[in-house]
């Protein structure tokens, strides 16, 4: 399970042996206390009506503390994602940057107590959301045809789209020291123009994207005293905007 949804498992089985350790306790209390946190944890873990279980069982292959590679870091019960054509919400989904997989946590599908999370089929996936409503993410899961060079298929974020559009790609990189696993999250940033993914790493790279409108994309950043390697979604979204409509100025 994901770190920030074992609390609740972990409770499980804490709880009971907590109170078999407290004698006397009666066997009703027990399950009593089973009930109610099987219940509270249901209720976390809202589910769409239909389901949308079609992949293998993800396994865990890091400890629980720690850092870890998931977007976002804790489970939210109103993501969605989009299967085929069809949009299911709310659902409980993580992304795993490091397998670059979509992990869906249905509470149904429990092994007892357990729930055990499943990694979607990813060729099944069209798209997700994931995130609080004030800090949404949209994913796309994009293939690009041979002719783009270095572009590689899966998911990305996708956080501006007009006649460009702005793409980033998370990946994470594992390094393990003395037994002990640690995850940085990289972003990488692309923009996508006229069939072509161009990375961004600072305004050198972007200029050259959008070598079109040079001068006027100088002026902009020059005017906001953007700086493109460190600039946010935000920015780079108005930018892109402010590229889109250029010529109708």
């Amino acid at each position: 399970m994901i770190k920030t949804c074992r609390w609740y498992l972990v409770m499980f089985f804490l709880v009971p042996g907590f109170l078999r350790a407290q004698e006397p306790v009666p066997d009703s209390l027990t399950r009593l206390q089973h009930n109610f946190l099987r219940h509270f944890y249901d209720s976390t873990l809202q589910i769409s009506n239909e389901d949308i279980l079609n992949g293998d069982e993800y396994e865990l292959y890091y400890p629980v503390t720690g850092s870890n590679p998931m977007l976002p870091h804790k489970c939210y019960p109103n993501g969605s994602v989009t299967i085929e054509g069809k949009t299911h919400t709310p659902v409980v989904i993580q992304y795993d940057t490091y397998l670059d997989q979509l992990i869906y946590f249905d509470s149904r599908h429990r092994i007892g107590p357990m729930v055990v999370p499943v990694m979607l089929n990813k060729y099944m996936v069209d798209a997700f959301e994931i995130g609080m409503p004030d800090n949404r993410m949209k994913f796309r899961n994009l293939t690009f045809p041979d002719s783009v060079s270095n572009a590689e298929s899966g998911f990305y974020e996708t956080v501006y789209e007009g006649k460009t559009r702005y793409l980033i790609r998370y990946k994470s990189i594992l390094a393990v020291t003395e037994g002990e696993y640690s995850f940085k999250i990289h972003a990488h940033r692309y923009i996508e123009k006229n069939h072509n993914l161009f990375k961004i790493r600072g305004k050198k790279s972007l200029i050259k994207a959008l070598s079109d409108r040079k001068a006027d994309l100088r002026k902009y950043i020059r005017q906001k005293k953007l700086h493109v390697r460190t600039a946010g979604k935000n920015d780079m979204r108005r930018l892109l905007i402010f590229y889109d409509h250029a010529e109708d100025q």
